[in-house]
């Protein structure tokens, strides 16, 4: 059997030997990124800097790295669609957002406000809250909240705040949305893509409840 080169040797010390995923779609991703690893050792290390910022606070990160990051996320919600050119099409995605930042105890938007826009979270902790209630959810760096709202046209569900001192975020305006519809009707189903994920991990975390406890969600 041929030997690896040093440079893949080297490379491949960094793939951890034991890997916890969560779900089976992580675990498939990261059985993927080691084929493709040893297929080109430099993936490795482009992804091992992006791991770094992701893990980070990102509170330094320059508007460079902040878009570096972005695609990366948006790539991480295509990679269950085998038809998707991953990085091509994650950063023409991205190209109709804009940078948005908000500062501590600012709103980003309040329960029944017209949804006009769809927002991935770079750095920063947004909190989302049901208004009369004690619900407030922390909303997790890399995902897209209000997807649903800039699809269906809904008012929104919740309320969403800054709770750091600083947060970036990415945001398509329904001007944007509607014009990559227009331009690029392929491209614009990323979005039903990320919706549909979405709900369809709503709904496994609902019929897991059932299951579990017996009886109907209230």
């Amino acid at each position: 059997m041929e030997e690896p080169d040093e440079e893949i040797s080297d490379v491949l010390k960094l793939i951890p030997k034991n890997q916890v995923c969560v779900g089976f779609d992580d675990a498939l991703v990261f059985a993927e990124d080691i084929l493709i690893t040893r297929a080109d050792p430099s993936l490795l290390k482009k992804e091992s800097r992006i791991v770094h910022l992701h893990e980070g606070k990102n509170e330094d990160l320059d508007e460079l790295e902040e878009k570096e990051l972005a695609i990366h996320y948006l790539q991480n919600l295509l990679r269950a669609d085998s038809s998707s050119d991953g990085k091509r099409d994650a950063t023409a995605f991205l190209s109709y957002f804009k940078r948005e930042v908000f500062t501590k105890d600012e709103v980003v938007w309040k329960q029944g406000d017209k949804s006009d826009s769809a927002k991935l979270i770079i750095c920063g902790q947004l909190t989302a809250i049901m208004e009369g209630t004690a619900v407030r959810e922390e909303v997790p760096r890399g995902v897209v909240i209000g997807e649903l709202g800039l699809i269906e046209g809904v008012e929104r569900l919740s309320g969403v705040v800054c709770e750091s001192d600083r947060a970036v975020v990415f945001s398509l305006n329904r001007d944007a949305w509607e014009l990559l519809i227009k331009r690029d009707p392929q491209r614009a189903r990323i979005m039903d893509h990320i919706a549909i994920r979405y709900l369809s991990h709503r709904v496994q975390h609902v019929s897991n409840r059932i299951y579990e406890t017996r009886c109907l969600p209230v």
